[in-house]
């Protein structure tokens, strides 16, 4: 359709304008969109977990949205290494984060909330007792905080 234009508000959210109209009467287009995110989704379970390398420059931008949402990572832990797992800024948001650790069986490990900086989330010097894949549980506090953050883990 000619004259349709799409702006960027923020990240996920955009406005639809209709050029060449000179008011903002409301009309049903029947236009419709699907907000999906961020680039890792569909993370929301752990079988749809993505990887995340270890190392401290392997940080990953995610984002908890809508309300409820949660993400899922996985990383490959080794027996008798120490790993720290955290949440962070991701250029400005403030998420309150809560992080689970889990297994490979899915049986849960631990968790954190606020022990990162501000609201954030940090596991520290978390000590693997068995090599393989374990998945880590990302979710607003509370089911209703939202916005985007980093994670990362890497060995203290």
């Amino acid at each position: 359709m000619e004259g349709i234009k799409f702006k960027t508000i923020r990240k996920i959210y955009f406005r639809l304008l209709s050029l060449g109209y000179s008011d903002y009467s409301s009309y049903d287009s029947g236009w419709r969109a699907t907000v999906s995110g961020d680039s890792y989704e569909n993370d929301n379970s752990y079988a749809s977990a993505n990887i995340i390398n270890v190392g401290g420059s392997y940080a990953q931008t995610h984002s908890i949205y809508p309300s409820g949402d949660e993400d899922w990572v996985k990383f490959y832990a080794y027996s008798g290494n120490t790993y720290t797992i955290e949440t962070f800024t991701a250029g400005g948001t403030d998420v309150d984060t809560v992080i689970e650790l889990y297994n490979s069986s899915i049986t849960f490990i631990t968790s954190d909330d606020d022990n990162g900086e501000g609201r954030f989330s940090k596991i520290t010097s978390w000590s693997c007792t068995s090599t393989g894949y374990y998945y880590v549980k990302i979710s607003g506090y509370g089911g209703s905080s939202t916005g985007d953050y980093k994670i990362k883990v890497y060995q203290p």
